[in-house]
Formats: C-alpha cells, sequence, structure tokens
C-alpha cells in the first residue's frame, strides 16, 4: 500500500473526517441565541461554565453528529445539541481551524510509525521526533490532502477565554470533590474572587464538614488529603488520611444503619432493623488499601500526630477505641499489608459488643 492510501486509511480509522461549518453572517445576537436554544433544559448550569467545559473539552476535534459528542455534555452541562453549539462557537471566533501539525497530532504513534514505514523512514524517537521526521520524509502539501481541513483548534479568542475561567476547569477535573459550580460560585462571592481554586475548595470542604454526617465525613478527609498531595504538603496529607481511617475504625459507615436501628427499635418495628441483621451488616475497614496509601507517606508520621487525631475528632459512632488506633496505625507504618487483616476479627467483636449495648 502507498504511503497515501496509508494515510487516507489511517485518517478514516480515527475519525477525523468532518462536516465542515457552514460560513454565515455573525452579529451581535449569537450569543444570546445559544442560551435561548438550551432555556428550556432542565439544569441550571451557569453560561460561562458551561462554554468553558466544552471549549476544553473539545480543544481539537471536529464537528460531529450529536450522538458522537460526550453524553455528559448534554446530561451535566445541559447542551441539547451539541453540534449546534460546537457550530457556533466556531462562529463567533472561539475555535480557529487546526494546522496540518495539530491535526497530525491527533494519529497515534503506531499510525505515525506506520507511515514512516511506508516512507522507509527509522521509527524510533518519540512522538514528536515521529512527527518531524514524517513531515521531512512527506510535503507538507501532500499531507494536508490527506487529512481534514474541518479539524478545529481553539482560537486566541478561545484560549483567553479559558484562562479567564481557569478555575471553571480545575472544578471540572475534580469532580469527585463533590463540589457543585452553584457551591463553588456561592461560596467565590463570599470569600474572594482573587482567591485561588483550591482555597475556596478548601473552604466548601469546612461546611461539608459540619453538615455531613460521619459517613460523609470520610470523603471529604479523603478530598482533603488529595488536595494537600495536590499542594505538596505530604505530611498534612497523611494527617488527614489518618483521620479518615479513624473514622472508618470507628464506625463512621455504619452509622446510617445504626441510627435506623435505633429509631425502629423505639417504634417497636424489627422487620429488617434488628439486632442480628445489624450485626450482619458490619463492613469490615479495608486496611489493606489504607495500608498502601499510609505506606506512600509514612516518613512524615510521627506519633503526636495520632495523639492529635484522638484528642481532635470525635465520631458520633465510636467503636475503635485511641489506643487500638494508635496500635494499628503503628503496625500498618511498621509492618505494612502483612498486618492490615489480623485486626478485622478484633474490630468485628467491638461492633458487635458496641450495638448489643444500644
Amino acid at each position: 500500500m502507498s504511503i497515501m492510501k496509508k494515510m487516507k486509511s489511517i485518517v478514516k480509522k480515527n475519525n477525523l473526517h468532518c462536516e465542515p461549518v457552514e460560513k454565515t453572517k455573525s452579529d451581535s445576537k449569537s450569543s444570546i441565541s445559544i442560551k435561548q436554544t438550551y432555556n428550556d433544559i432542565p439544569m441550571n448550569v451557569p453560561g460561562d461554565y458551561q462554554k468553558t467545559i466544552f471549549l476544553y473539552s473539545q480543544r481539537k476535534t471536529s464537528l460531529k453528529q450529536n450522538e458522537k459528542y460526550q453524553r455528559y455534555l448534554t446530561y451535566t452541562l445541559g447542551i441539547a445539541n451539541p453540534y449546534e453549539y460546537h457550530k457556533q462557537l466556531i462562529e463567533e471566533g472561539y475555535f480557529r481551524q487546526a494546522r496540518t501539525e495539530e491535526i497530525v497530532q491527533l494519529l497515534t504513534v503506531s499510525d505515525i510509525k506506520t507511515l514512516l514505514k511506508q516512507a522507509n523512514q527509522p521509527v524510533s524517537g518519540k512522538k514528536a521526533d515521529l512527527i518531524q521526521r514524517l513531515f521531512r520524509s512527506v510535503p507538507e502539501q501532500q499531507i494536508r490532502q490527506l487529512v481534514p481541513s474541518s479539524i478545529y483548534a481553539l482560537s486566541e479568542k478561545g484560549i483567553e477565554y479559558l484562562n479567564l475561567h481557569a478555575d471553571y476547569i480545575q472544578l471540572w477535573k475534580h469532580k469527585n470533590w463533590d463540589i457543585s459550580i452553584e457551591a463553588y460560585l456561592d461560596a467565590k462571592q463570599k470569600l474572594s474572587s482573587s482567591m485561588k481554586f483550591n482555597d475556596i475548595a478548601w473552604s466548601i470542604f469546612n461546611e461539608m464538614l459540619i453538615s455531613s454526617d460521619d459517613a460523609g465525613k470520610l470523603s471529604v478527609f479523603r478530598h482533603k488529603h488529595d488536595l494537600l498531595l495536590e499542594e505538596n504538603r505530604p505530611d498534612q496529607a497523611l494527617y488527614f488520611l489518618l483521620v479518615e481511617l479513624y473514622y472508618e475504625l470507628s464506625g463512621a459507615i455504619m452509622e446510617l444503619s445504626i441510627s435506623m436501628y435505633q429509631k425502629y427499635k423505639m417504634l417497636h418495628s424489627s422487620e429488617y432493623y434488628n439486632l442480628d441483621n445489624l450485626r450482619e451488616a458490619w463492613i469490615p475497614p479495608e486496611l489493606a488499601i489504607y495500608s498502601k496509601r499510609i505506606g506512600e507517606l509514612k516518613n512524615y508520621y510521627t506519633d503526636q500526630m495520632a495523639d492529635k487525631i484522638c484528642m481532635n475528632y470525635h465520631p458520633h459512632v465510636h467503636i475503635c477505641p485511641p489506643a487500638l488506633f494508635k496500635r494499628i496505625v503503628k503496625d500498618l507504618i511498621e509492618n505494612g499489608t502483612e498486618s492490615a487483616e489480623q485486626y478485622i476479627p478484633e474490630l468485628k467483636k467491638m461492633y458487635i459488643e458496641y450495638i448489643c449495648k444500644l
């Protein structure tokens, strides 16, 4: 197969062909029409957040049929017609036609190596080296004829818009932190628009801790640990990892089941929430996983860290006494995963003793 035919097959395989934009006259009402097109969607997503994430997710791509776009564009961001939305942003100047080298970047390393082999060129090196070698061995005019002209990259206007809303991108990247755009904007307004994203997120985490039950706090402690790791603060990251462990050892994940048992006990109804079911409902902590996570930060551990946690945090369900918590932590630090599972029977026994006293 000739290199020209091979490039055509690769372009087809990578689904790079796309529908060109029909050029229309732009006017000052174009931004309004986007809003009007989607104002019937039952999601109150702020327009600037919607646009930011769309631009970010389509940084170098083509116009596609609606079903080819990521589903979250509709079901999370509320964009009912991604094709029309994309097309309008192109017309408004947020995208430009991608250059040849940008389009070639969309090919996989394997595909580029195949093209180089067809041109009897070496295939060693990083992707950037391979692309340079490809352009040296095949005239750009020929490459341009084989790749679609309707791939779009962000224009300077689009890049400037993303830079202006960089915190929205951070929020999107940290969806697992459970911070909604509404909560973020509310906190940003109360604090300061000039504050960094992580500082605003930390403030929201503190609010979450006030309103959450112990099971909910487990997730917040994990988010704090992740944020601190991102900021290269491993000692504090380990601290909140151990706080999370303390709550899990104490039975935080069982708080709802225990609460429901007490409620039904008062109502003299034991159809489901009876003591036998509560015993069987116990979920053992995943100490092997904690052991691995703690092991990565064990050099930052001090005995004072565990003492401080026991002094400052008081779970509602408190199955694991401070002495046992400190012993488990020290054992995980010193001996790792091998020592983790030996505590499960002891913790279960304490759990059963705890619920029998309810």
